[in-house]
């Protein structure tokens, strides 16, 4: 089985709170330099992405699933491709200077898959679409793969709460940590319905709008008793609806930001061809 590894989402929990107040003034008080202290931190994240690899590693082979080869993949375009399309995608996101430090340093490992102008996602896409779907694995937190169909591995970890909704705690006061969400197998036809369900309701995470006024009911509503066949018909005719006749641009400006690959030159002429038709 090759794992294709979302490794975005990781990094982020693993730069969270890295460093305690406690040992900043310890530092302090040995006279450590800016420099080395930022160093310190980089080498303590990547060190905590490592213990984390292996412990969902081990998720995995307890469900029977033997893993062959594991190719990483890391976001690093300073403005994806996307935002050419939508220069206000994932616009209200603000920079993490520790994920940045971390992402550089696995890059200078020559530790994943990288691309100056596509994200992560595009690029496993592309390599899922090359490799048959039983001998495959998208591992990710992202929802938005799940338009990819396959095998799939989500290693979010849901909070554990007690009665109360306090967090649930050992006996040394640390949070009880619950394993993965685990393996799902994502058919053919979940995966074109997830896709046009965001197609009519937006990510409102990544600044897309969808259809206005149209959220995760009226998707569903619309698409529940479709086939696969139906959606994208049934989908146009929602935009026809709201933006009558602007509405194939605003269409295919959609389709573009949620479509994952970086194969995509039917898109732009499609998108390009809508636009030279929708009126001043």
């Amino acid at each position: 089985m090759t794992v294709l590894f979302d490794y975005d989402s990781l990094i982020y929990g693993a730069v969270y709170k890295i460093a305690s107040f406690t040992d900043i003034r310890k530092w302090f008080n040995e006279n450590r330099c800016r420099e080395w202290m930022e160093t310190e931190i980089v080498h303590l994240a990547v060190n905590r992405l490592m213990q984390m690899n292996h412990r969902i590693f081990m998720e995995i082979e307890d469900t029977g699933i033997e893993i062959d080869l594991v190719e990483y993949f890391i976001t690093t375009a300073k403005k994806p491709k996307r935002n050419e399309i939508y220069p206000t995608y994932k616009g209200h996101r603000k920079p993490n200077k520790w994920v940045g430090k971390v992402r550089r340093k696995l890059i200078e490992m020559d530790f994943a898959k990288t691309s100056d102008t596509w994200e992560a996602d595009d690029l496993i896409a592309d390599m899922a679409r090359e490799i048959p779907e039983h001998q495959r694995m998208i591992l990710s937190m992202d929802k938005d793969l799940k338009t990819i169909p396959g095998i799939h591995f989500d290693y979010y970890r849901p909070r554990l709460k007690d009665e109360d909704g306090n967090p649930l705690l050992d006996e040394f006061g640390n949070r009880v940590q619950s394993d993965c969400r685990g393996l799902d197998i994502v058919t053919h036809a979940e995966a074109a319905l997830f896709f046009w369900k965001q197609m009519v309701m937006g990510d409102p995470g990544d600044g897309i709008k969808g259809i206005p006024r149209k959220g995760p009911k009226a998707a569903e509503r619309a698409l529940h008793e479709a086939t696969e066949q139906d959606f994208e018909g049934i989908v146009r005719g929602m935009y026809q609806d709201h933006y009558n006749d602007e509405w194939e641009k605003h269409f295919w400006i959609n389709y573009q930001l949620l479509y994952m690959g970086t194969n995509r030159e039917h898109l732009d002429e499609k998108l390009e061809m809508a636009i030279l038709a929708t009126p001043e």
